[in-house]
């Protein structure tokens, strides 16, 4: 059997930096950032076990940047011209919860407990989080809690 090369991390690891520089955004830049965390979810259950908690490492340090872009008062969007309405700042924000959501619900009992983990052990350590990165992990520990594996069929 051959198997797909996977791809997420990659175009992850391209996007985050333009993203930082890039002075004018689009709907189609924003539609890719949400594909791009799509096929990074979708990867994890491409990957060996040992290295799934890499892999959600990097998922939950994406959620939280690309929550950071599609925020419209954030810092991400300071510098930044959009030619679309603030609503599209929210419907970004609603895809992104939506793919991280229906991922949650499929996750293994040790990769949701990774999860937990690593958001409780990032919130005790609060302060020396971002203020807009504190919200993003409080955001994150509600939906991981809502959107627990035992919901697959919610």
């Amino acid at each position: 059997m051959v198997s797909m090369p996977l791809v997420g991390e990659k175009i992850i690891s391209q996007l985050m930096p333009v993203l930082k520089a890039q002075d004018v955004r689009t709907p189609e830049l924003d539609d890719f950032c949400v594909n791009a965390f799509a096929i990074l979810l979708q990867e994890l259950d491409s990957r060996p076990v040992s290295g799934h908690a890499t892999h959600l490492d990097v998922i939950i340090t994406t959620y939280i940047y690309f929550s950071g872009v599609f925020d419209g008062s954030s810092m991400f969007r300071s510098n930044l011209f959009y030619s679309a309405s603030r609503v599209d700042f929210f419907l970004d924000q609603k895809k992104l919860h939506a793919h991280l959501a229906k991922s949650c619900r499929k996750l293994s009992t040790e990769d949701y407990s990774y999860v937990t983990t690593f958001v409780a052990d990032s919130l005790s350590s609060h302060r020396q989080l971002a203020s807009q990165h504190l919200l993003y992990l409080v955001h994150l520990a509600s939906l991981t809690l809502h959107d627990h594996p035992t919901c697959k069929y919610l």
